[in-house]
């Protein structure tokens, strides 16, 4: 059975991503032995019509990946609808080894062993490239378009990420994501991409571990990026956690918020306003 996380909607379509990741019931107690990449598996991509419910197949190559960034539609040069889904994916799955597991990456005597080499006995799972999927809905023909490389170091773990929920499944420019720096002592931070100008802003600091950042628009906001993020941080010389507020056009800290209560590592939140 294939692992399907998230789905992407346009304004006309749903998108139903069947990745090269499977799900084999070996253990109810070790996830990496239920999850295996299948290397000889094809990534499948089933674009569904919301009007009457017929669909057409993509055929990409094998590919890992859990989250969607955006999905969307538009009109190419020819007059054709194309459907555009992005996802952060690991860059490569060249001879990649069985014994890999996504989620294995976080294993606690790892992140403990001072000598444990992540980039050595991990790259693959540390190496991430943003992709776009592109679908010609009259042709059936599919593209994969890799996005340049906007961060560094290089060698990070890109992923969770987070966007204006007003834009999507509309064209859109940023993305804001969760970063992991798994050989320094896995320093956590926080990504903005403008994925329509090819720029980049980080935010990061020592000893300071955020979790999935939230967007929230300005109210009557007319730009994209015009709001606040939004997350727990965790700071690992006290032991206490915090709410960070960043301005969302370039990830100056704008508002900490002291709570009572420690908020580790998580993920996937969500913002509702009160109305």
């Amino acid at each position: 059975m294939r692992v399907v996380h998230s789905i992407g909607v346009t304004e006309n379509y749903v998108i139903l991503p069947r990745l090269s990741l499977r799900a084999i019931l070996n253990s109810t107690f070790h996830v990496c032995s239920n999850i295996k990449f299948d290397h000889k598996t094809p990534t499948m991509m089933h674009v569904m019509s919301l009007t009457d419910g017929t669909y057409k197949t993509f055929q990409f190559p094998p590919f890992i990946s859990v989250h969607i960034i955006n999905s969307f539609e538009r009109v190419n040069s020819d007059g054709d609808v194309e459907v555009v889904v992005d996802y952060p994916t690991l860059t490569t799955t060249h001879d990649f080894p069985d014994h890999y597991c996504y989620y294995e990456i976080l294993n606690v005597d790892q992140i403990l062993n001072d000598n444990f080499n992540y980039r050595k006995e991990w790259r693959p799972l540390t190496d991430v490239t943003l992709r776009r999927f592109v679908m010609n809905m009259r042709t059936g023909a599919g593209q994969v378009i890799d996005h340049p490389q906007m961060w560094m170091p290089r060698i990070i773990h890109v992923d969770f990420p987070y966007m204006n929920d007003l834009y999507r499944g509309r064209p859109f420019c940023f993305v804001y994501l969760h970063t992991i720096q798994w050989d320094n002592r896995n320093a956590m931070g926080i990504l903005k991409l403008d994925l329509c100008n090819q720029r980049s802003w980080g935010w990061d600091d020592l000893n300071l571990f955020p979790v999935e950042p939230i967007f929230v628009p300005r109210p009557g906001a007319a730009e994209e990026d015009d709001g606040v993020l939004m997350a727990p941080v965790y700071d690992a010389r006290t032991g206490n956690s915090e709410l960070y507020v960043w301005d969302a056009k370039d990830l100056r800290v704008i508002s900490r918020v002291a709570t009572s209560v420690r908020v580790p590592w998580t993920n996937h939140g969500l913002w509702v306003p009160e109305e």
